[in-house]
């Protein structure tokens, strides 16, 4: 029995070291800040995309800090160019499509500060999850597609 804990231990232990060294991403190529249009900041967990700019797939992402600031490292993205897709689904400079969108340089030599402004959130959903019988369900997630 305990050499079963200390297996697990171990294993607990390796994935924890993993984890924490894939956290490291490395020399700022390329970084900015969100706010939303009309004043305030971005909270934190506010997507940006970074596209290839030769086709349109995503190649990296991050997640924005408090008050919307964001860091794509050279573990992240290669040198070379890129274009931004913001949480709200607007693109970098209010381009109206990736094929639109304006490409920016990320360089470790010389990281890129984007500033950009997003929208802020319209609307709000309320409500309770329930069964048929009436009777709420605890811990229920409900996921809104556009």
């Amino acid at each position: 029995m305990k050499q079963n804990r200390l297996a697990v231990a171990a294993v607990v232990l390796a994935l924890a070291a993993g984890l924490l060294t894939g956290c490291d991403h490395g020399a700022t190529v390329l970084s900015g800040t969100l706010s939303f249009a009309g004043g305030g900041p971005v909270p934190k967990g506010v997507t940006v995309a970074a596209f290839g700019d030769a086709s349109d797939s995503i190649v990296a992402m991050t997640t924005t800090e408090p008050a919307g600031a964001f860091t794509f490292g050279e573990n992240d993205l290669a040198p070379g160019d890129y274009r931004l897709r913001f949480g709200d689904g607007s693109w970098w400079q209010d381009a109206s499509g990736w094929s639109s969108a304006t490409a920016v340089t990320a360089s470790k030599a010389s990281p890129p500060a984007i500033e950009a402004e997003i929208l802020p959130p319209s609307g709000t959903v309320e409500g309770t999850v329930t069964r048929r019988s009436g009777r709420p369900v605890e811990g229920a997630t409900v996921k809104l597609v556009d």
